[in-house]
């Protein structure tokens, strides 16, 4: 008896640490309970504490994991859908369960796909998540309220693949290079991977490094990969965070780089990037 106690204590205080930590303020849209798509499943428990269970379904690489307000679906250890299942579960900007179909469109706008399924009404918002992904929100609308939420991934991230070609594995060990040194601030030596030709492009080096003074971090990650005629190209997201006044700027960007030999070692022949969100952190 002292031991079934003691668990419901602990289950009670769970959940209770839970809604405590759910007051968190979320990086981005792409968020439901103060938890955001492409979280790792390390900052899930440190924010909302332990699931009260896990689901496999299929035995795949998705895991479900359940808390009382809300279920969240892990891939590959990164968060790629949540789903309300009470009104405590809200959105960034504040809707949830129960929520008004006409606060739904004050919120996110009417720049959405509208479906039916079922006699539920669907609104699907598209966004992209903190490290780049193209997300859905969805809010399912039955007699003019939210009757639940969900966020996902439209394209769940796969486990990393390992290429055959010593080419894009070389080139992308470079890539990533370039980007470890801008973060270590080793301008140098990130200045010296962009190609000659890439250098005048983008200006001399006292400039190049200039443009980082307000940088706090530059995460890339390679999405993917093709060879032509000897060029590696890269596609890449990046998250960019910068100092704007007494915030964060956080920018994500999706682009291609391509990747050339000279003198036997990678460089940067030309690096292109298109902004597709930017929030204040």
């Amino acid at each position: 008896a002292k031991v079934q106690q003691e668990e419901a204590l602990a289950s009670q205080q769970n959940e209770e640490t839970g809604r405590q930590k759910e007051i968190h303020e979320p990086e981005s849209d792409l968020s439901l309970g103060g938890i955001c798509i492409g979280y790792n499943l390390d900052k899930v428990h440190s924010l909302i504490g332990m699931e009260t269970g896990i689901e496999e379904p299929g035995g795949g690489a998705d895991k479900r994991y359940q808390y009382r307000d809300m279920e969240v679906v892990v891939t590959n250890g990164v968060v790629t859908a949540l789903v309300s299942k009470t009104d405590a579960a809200k959105t960034k900007r504040g809707i949830h369960q129960g929520s008004r179909l006409q606060d739904v469109v004050a919120a996110y706008g009417t720049d959405c796909t509208k479906s039916e399924y079922q006699g539920t009404e669907l609104y699907e918002y598209s966004l992209y998540s903190i490290v780049g992904d193209k997300c859905l929100l969805r809010f399912a609308i039955k007699g003019g309220v939210v009757d639940y939420i969900s966020a996902r991934v439209v394209s769940p991230p796969a486990p990393p693949s390992v290429s055959t070609s010593p080419n894009v594995e070389s080139a992308k060990r470079t890539f990533y290079a370039y980007w470890d040194n801008l973060n270590k601030r080793n301008f140098p030596a990130a200045y010296g991977i962009l190609s000659y030709n890439q250098q005048n492009r983008i200006g001399a080096f006292e400039s190049y490094r200039s443009g980082y003074d307000n940088t706090l971090s530059s995460e890339a990650k390679i999405t993917g990969t093709s060879e032509q005629n000897g060029t590696v190209y890269i596609n890449y997201t990046l998250r960019a965070e910068d100092r704007e006044g007494a915030g964060v700027r956080v920018q994500i960007f999706s682009g291609t780089a391509a990747m050339t030999l000279i003198s036997n070692r990678w460089r940067i022949e030309s690096m292109t990037a298109n902004r597709v969100e930017t929030f204040m952190k």
